[in-house]
């Protein structure tokens, strides 16, 4: 718990949660990285 990808959770490092509404960058060494919109889904579930 607390980590996610064998990273530590970002709350020990400070890391201000996600909002919605707002763009942000993912770095990855894999895939290069690209940017990502958090939108507001309304009552959508996740499977």
């Amino acid at each position: 718990m607390g980590s996610f990808g064998g990273y530590p959770s970002c709350a020990r490092h400070g890391c201000k949660p996600l909002k919605i509404d707002e763009e942000y960058i993912i770095v990855s060494v894999l895939t290069g990285g690209g940017n990502v919109y958090l939108a507001d889904l309304g009552k959508y579930q996740m499977p």
